[in-house]
């Protein structure tokens, strides 16, 4: 062989070695950048999906409590109008809408409550365990009247329960017997 030609055989494999070098190592080098970028790309995909699907549950849980508060409020409005017209008392009124609220349950430990506002105190006026009970210093009375009318989340413990957990409520007001009458239930139920 000419040493023309063995100079050019070399020249070709020293190309073809060193061509081959780089495909692969841009091979690695895009793959892993591709793949980050791939991974990154995911994870802002499964964040977005994750504040959706939050952000719908949210719109159910709100929708589902007023709908039961707004029931519940037209119940209360025909018991405080028999008791305007004379046809019961107003003891006799409010003890028809609480065993009327004791009848319903919200998920496994939701239920209707009614916080009335008295001398700056606030009392469970209706309520399944603590009917009359002052709440002043609880988190879920304080959220109810600051809300007044609206979807409002808080922390709460029930009697039978160890811990505080979020509660969901929808609140609306109820100005003829200075009441803020909600649904409540555990977000998770």
């Amino acid at each position: 062989m000419r040493i023309r030609s063995k100079i050019s055989l070399h020249l070709g494999l020293f190309v073809l070695v060193v061509t081959s070098t780089i495909f692969i190592l841009n091979y690695f080098i895009v793959r892993h950048s591709l793949t980050k970028n791939a991974h990154l790309e995911l994870a802002k995909i499964e964040q977005n999906m994750h504040r959706a699907a939050e952000t719908l549950l949210r719109t159910a849980i709100k929708n589902y409590l007023r709908g039961i508060t707004e029931i519940n409020i037209t119940f209360i409005g025909v018991q405080y109008s028999a008791y305007k017209k004379g046809k019961i008392t107003e003891r006799q009124a409010k003890d028809r809408i609480q065993e009327y609220f004791n009848q319903q349950s919200i998920g496994s430990s939701g239920y209707m409550v009614a916080v009335e506002e008295k001398n700056e105190r606030l009392y469970l006026e209706l309520h399944p365990f603590l009917p009359r009970q002052e709440c002043t210093e609880t988190e879920g009375c304080r959220a109810w009247v600051s809300t007044r009318n609206g979807y409002t989340e808080y922390d709460w413990k029930n009697p039978s329960d160890n811990t505080f957990r979020k509660k969901a409520a929808y609140v609306q007001e109820f100005p003829a017997w200075n009441w803020v009458v909600g649904a409540s239930s555990y977000r998770n139920e």
